[in-house]
């Protein structure tokens, strides 16, 4: 019989603003088999947790978070006041570090598979993310999500230009193979 995985997007999206703590350690005590997450990467090279890369639309702020310190994007109120209204507001839900992330299944669940999308795709993102799920121990059950790099190449001073065709693939063994780049 063939076992359905379920998956909590952006943890338990469907209660909590996505990508948060509190959106993950809800999706952790349903019994989740894998939480989904998005990652990008702070001007003080932090992998960050959120949908997108501009602030806006989830903390009401016009900034992308690749020009964001650490210290400023910890600052932001990541509630999506368009789906969740005011019930969020001021209980202290930050945008969280992929570390503490990986901190909380390490702790509850290492056993948990992630579904990560780095969502630019830089070399040093995938290197500085790669380390991280390594440190604690999830690089061999991390399932990447397919990403298109752009229409040409990311280029941007102090980093290197990541042609549009390399793409990161869904690592379908969820045990030991590990993440998985391919070039076409």
């Amino acid at each position: 019989m063939k076992r359905i995985l379920v998956e909590g997007h952006q943890g338990y999206y469907a209660k909590y603003p996505g990508n948060t703590m509190i959106s993950f350690e809800a999706a952790l005590k349903l019994g989740v088999d894998a939480i989904e997450f998005d990652v990008w990467l702070t001007a003080d090279k932090v992998p960050v947790l959120m949908h997108d890369g501009n602030t806006y639309r989830i903390c009401g702020v016009d900034r992308h978070l690749r020009e964001m310190t650490l210290e400023e994007v910890k600052t932001l109120e990541p509630i999506n006041r368009e789906v969740y209204g005011g019930r969020f507001v001021g209980q202290g839900i930050t945008v969280p570090t992929l570390e503490e992330l990986l901190r909380l299944c390490a702790e509850k669940r290492p056993d948990l598979i992630l579904g990560m999308e780095i969502k630019e795709y830089t070399e040093e993102n995938v290197d500085i993310t790669v380390a991280l799920l390594k440190k604690y121990g999830f690089l061999t059950i991390v399932i990447s999500m397919p990403l298109t790099v752009g229409s040409s190449s990311i280029s941007r001073p102090g980093t290197t230009a990541v042609p549009w065709d390399i793409r990161l693939f869904r690592c379908w063994s969820l045990r030991r193979i590990p993440l998985t780049i391919t070039m076409r």
